[in-house]
């Protein structure tokens, strides 16, 4: 927990530098001048962990999340989820837009300026060259994320005067200028010299777990490559250069020190007690206490299953905390297979239930059935499109209707059925503060993991003509999670439907939807695949209709308007 302590606390604010030290008292230095040693050097470069403030994640969730066939509003019913993503598309005003924009770009300067001061102020090499490593590395990706949301970005590899606005008059660079600038970062963060050696450690120790490290510049690296063959670029040799470098970290894991997690290990993932295990290789980090809320995580509130908090007091009733901002389309549970059959807390694949919340415990003390040891289950019912409460031992896939519950939670009656609220899991309340705040939790927000490098290692080999060699490392993940292991015998057309859903099921709430849509030019199947169920019934007509302006959302218009220089996406005004 010290090194998440660290990164939170090592913030940076308004250009002012704060100083970490282990008994996590802050010095603040004044300006980018202060940079003048190895200390205040390494202070920086840990503030540049607090990419996006995870407060500020609700404004970043919805633009890379929302818009598919499968994500939909909350049950609250706030006006928010898929409902909120087409807001966005008929208003580009929304100020989520300039949220993203700003953070990422934010960050940006700062890794310039621990790069600069670092060139400056260290001679020697051997120290000097991680930290320009882990600048750039985390300078590459927030590059790789702008560029992903809006196309043509300006490029800043120097820094920038935030006090000077003709100093941040920066013009945009096409995409592939862009990603030139990505792919040399990452090139030098995920360099394996001759000898074996790598630039930025293989491990971190437990004061330093969060940093990126030799395996997070690989996985970066190979995903940046595996997006570059696709929309819009169609880089000839993307997927060649994807396989060459996520074979690098696959063949080699026990020496980089990532794996999946074992299976019948999935929730363990996301566990707050379990952070930064050997199948995370990046996330923005959470920290909150009953003190200290600003960098807590507000995931389990905003994503997860209605009334899924947690509550073991003797007789307590549950928290009405979770609000659920955003849900999933009931139709998201054909995407899965019920083998072995499927019985009372058994569902086969286990992402069902510990990724998706199908169905799982009711954390009340008074739910627990002291002679069986088996708690009551709260289920999703996809008939009536609403969670309801089971005893345990009840069948509660295809309940008698004798059997039927009378306790519907999380809905009220006048909210018309829809097919909507299906939460994470993923993303479950483990402990909760008593101030009841949004962002109340230390749930970090996962944005890379093994899991996923398989994922892209096994498309990059299938779309470049090697199905056979591709089909072991999505059975990987298949495996991991109780599913049938698909057939060696599968043809690279149906493995491609195949590896695409099984990112679905796999991935679904973390950073990888959106940028996966576009990527694969399938906008408009996502768009035509919508169901009025997913939208409030007071959404504004007209229904989404697929615009090819879409693949890419505008730039902020509160960017524009400071920089003259910063043209608008076409299709946008």
């Amino acid at each position: 927990m010290k090194m998440k302590k660290n990164i939170i606390y090592c913030f940076l604010i308004a250009g002012l530098f704060a100083s970490c030290k282990k008994d996590l008292k802050e010095k603040v230095y004044g300006s980018f001048s202060d940079l003048n040693s190895v200390a205040t050097i390494n202070s920086a470069t840990l503030g540049l962990y607090q990419s996006v403030q995870l407060g500020e994640a609700r404004s970043v969730y919805p633009i890379v999340e929302n818009g598919s066939r499968y994500n939909t509003y909350g049950a609250n019913g706030d006006g928010l989820g898929n409902r909120d993503f087409y807001r966005y598309i008929f208003n580009n005003r929304s100020p989520e837009f300039d949220a993203t924009w700003s953070y990422y770009y934010m960050l940006i300067n700062r890794s310039n300026e621990v790069i600069e001061a670092t060139q400056k102020v260290i001679q020697d090499t051997t120290v000097a060259n991680p930290i320009i490593a882990e600048a750039r590395c985390i300078r590459g990706w927030n590059h790789f994320v702008l560029t992903q949301l809006f196309g043509d970005i300006p490029i800043e590899i120097k820094v920038t005067n935030t006090s000077n606005q003709n100093d941040n008059n920066i013009p945009r660079s096409p995409v592939a200028d862009v990603y030139a600038q990505i792919v040399e970062d990452l090139k030098y963060a995920a360099v394996v010299f001759p000898n074996g050696k790598t630039r930025l450690p293989l491990t971190r120790d437990n004061a330093n777990l969060g940093r990126v490290t030799s395996a997070t510049a690989l996985a970066m690296l190979g995903k940046v490559y595996l997006t570059m063959a696709g929309k819009p670029l169609m880089d000839p040799n993307g997927y060649t250069n994807a396989v060459n470098t996520f074979k690098i970290l696959v063949d080699q894991r026990v020496k980089y020190n990532t794996d999946l997690l074992p299976k019948g290990n999935y929730a363990r993932i996301f566990a707050p007690t379990n952070e930064m295990n050997k199948e995370i290789l990046f996330a923005n980090r959470a920290f909150a206490n009953s003190t200290n809320l600003i960098f807590g995580s507000p995931f389990p509130t905003m994503l997860s299953p209605i009334n899924s908090d947690f509550n073991a007091g003797a007789g307590a009733t549950i928290v009405a905390n979770i609000s659920q901002n955003f849900g999933l389309r009931s139709d998201i549970v054909d995407l899965f297979q019920s083998t072995p059959a499927a019985t009372p807390e058994r569902l086969g694949d286990v992402r069902l239930r510990e990724g998706i919340g199908f169905i799982y415990a009711d954390q009340r003390a008074a739910a627990l059935n002291a002679t069986t040891g088996v708690k009551d289950s709260i289920v999703y019912n996809l008939a009536t499109k609403r969670y309801v409460f089971f005893k345990a031992g009840q069948n509660v896939i295809t309940p008698p209707s004798t059997t039927l519950p009378t306790i519907v939670y999380g809905l009220n009656a006048s909210v018309p059925v829809g097919g909507y609220g299906l939460g994470f899991t993923k993303w479950r309340v483990e402990t909760q503060w008593s101030q009841n705040n949004i962002r109340g939790h230390n749930n970090d927000w996962i944005m890379l993991r093994f899991a996923d490098v398989l994922l892209c290692y096994a498309e990059a080999l299938n779309e470049n003509g090697q199905t056979a060699l591709a089909i072991p490392f999505l059975n990987e993940v298949r495996l991991r999670a109780n599913a049938r292991a698909i057939a060696l015998t599968t043809n690279q057309i149906d493995l491609k439907k195949i590896i695409r859903e099984e990112r679905t099921r796999e991935l679904i709430g973390e950073f990888t939807t959106v940028f996966d849509v576009r990527r694969w030019g399938t906008v408009k199947d996502e768009m035509d695949a919508l169901q009025t169920d997913q939208f409030l019934p007071s959404f504004v007509s007209p229904f989404p209709v697929y615009d090819v302006k879409y693949n890419l959302y505008p730039i902020p218009l509160a960017q524009t308007a400071i920089n003259p220089k910063l043209t608008q996406n076409v299709g946008w005004n």
